[in-house]
């Protein structure tokens, strides 16, 4: 008896599951621009509960981080966990109207830098440019929760509980934290908070290298800090992309380290959760200013605030670190007061008037579609290891530097011209 077999996969097979692949990449938003003015004001309500849905991911999204479960813990309880005896008896006083000072802030630049983005630009500002950013956001911020997720399911496999394996980072960073506190001598003690202060210039250059580690070695780039420089203009929440909740953690809990052992040389014990606390909050007080280029002209003006976004290497002067002009291709990376470690290698421009154009050096044709923006990184380095057979073009594809481009190269972000 003859038996049936399947026939192999034809040519068009292929095509047709190409074809359908680049139609799902290639999916974007309606480009609608609504003229009536009720549907415009739903609009920005929905477009600000956006906003206050982002700001609580990008500060509480990892079930991981220390500052939520502390948070969380006063709230229920009256009392910190944890933190050295200053922090406890100051927080309710403290920390807290500071939060909330911070998220108005944030929200209120979001709006009026929206809402003004083209009479200060000059460049009108799609409405399909903001929900295919903001759809971006989406991805990129539950990606990294569904890898954690994984991570969970595949420690119970192991006899490890689901909390235990999704939240190992949250269990790295305490066995570190431990370890400083029973390692790190006191060299002397000062004051408080001068640890902290003290403690600023070694964690400016903590960031420092993060984020130029971002844009040099290829993976980070690809994978993460692409899309956020993709984004031509500058407005909240569109740049979220950055601060997905791994990378918010890679960047965090490292600072955190580093300020807890330099403080730990001059305290009775590390300033971890002070060291947490300082970053969320100069994050959420300050990082819209840097993604807001409304306001890159008003952060230059008046003494007092150029001198205080100079101070920190925020507004104006991190968004020339946006600009696709080719002089700024690496510039004004941060970290540290008056941008000391960008001017100690280098790195470090005054931002220039008039405001020069954002994007990718050059600005080549972006093909702006959510899954594009959010994938493509990921898709062309997993195309290119599969079509290049050298293995050490496979190790330069997967680890090597942003720079490398493979004999036999993919893009599914920028269009051909």
């Amino acid at each position: 008896m003859d038996v049936q077999r399947s026939a192999p996969p034809t040519h068009e097979t292929t095509r047709r599951a190409a074809r359908w692949i680049r139609a799902f990449l290639d999916w974007a938003p309606p480009a609608w621009e609504p003229r009536s003015a009720l549907v415009r004001v739903l609009l920005g309500v929905g477009f600000f509960g956006f906003c206050v849905a982002a700001t609580w991911v990008t500060l509480f999204g990892s079930p991981d981080a220390a500052i939520p479960a502390s948070v969380e813990a006063y709230f229920r309880s009256g009392a910190l966990p944890d933190g050295t005896p200053w922090i406890r008896e100051h927080f309710a006083a403290l920390y807290l109207p500071l939060l909330a000072i911070a998220v108005g802030v944030r929200f209120g630049v979001t709006f009026f830098g929206t809402l003004r983005h083209e009479k200060v630009t000059g460049e009108r500002l799609p409405l399909g440019y903001l929900t295919t950013m903001m759809l971006t956001n989406v991805v990129f911020v539950y990606l990294p929760l569904a890898v954690m997720g994984a991570i969970g399911l595949g420690a119970t496999l192991f006899g490890v509980g689901y909390e235990a394996g999704a939240g190992w980072i949250a269990s790295v960073g305490a066995a570190v934290g431990a370890a400083i506190e029973r390692s790190v001598p006191t060299l002397v003690t000062i004051p408080y908070p001068w640890p902290l202060v003290l403690a600023m210039i070694p964690a400016g250059l903590g960031y420092y290298g993060w984020h130029r580690l971002q844009h040099s070695w290829r993976p980070l780039w690809l994978l993460s800090h692409r899309a956020h420089h993709s984004m031509i203009h500058l407005v909240q929440p569109a740049s979220l992309p950055a601060s997905n909740p791994l990378a918010f953690l890679a960047n965090t809990i490292p600072q955190a380290l580093l300020i807890g052992t330099t403080t730990k040389l001059f305290a009775a014990e590390p300033m971890l959760l002070e060291s947490m606390l300082w970053v969320v909050l100069s994050h959420t007080a300050t990082e819209v200013f840097n993604h807001t280029e409304a306001v890159y002209r008003w952060t230059l003006g008046g003494p007092v605030r150029r001198f205080w976004f100079h101070f920190l290497g925020h507004g104006a002067w991190h968004q020339v670190h946006h600009s696709s002009a080719s002089e700024h291709r690496l510039v004004n990376i941060g970290g540290g007061p008056f941008m000391l470690w960008d001017r100690v290698f280098g790195t470090f421009v005054d931002p220039p008037l008039p405001k020069p154009a954002m994007g990718l050096t050059g600005r080549p044709p972006v093909r702006f579609t959510p899954l594009r923006l959010a994938l493509a990184g990921h898709l062309e380095m997993l195309q290119e290891f599969a079509l290049n057979r050298s293995w050490r073009d496979r190790f330069l594809i997967l680890l090597g530097p942003s720079s490398y481009v493979p004999p036999r190269a993919v893009s599914h972000l920028i269009a051909e011209p």
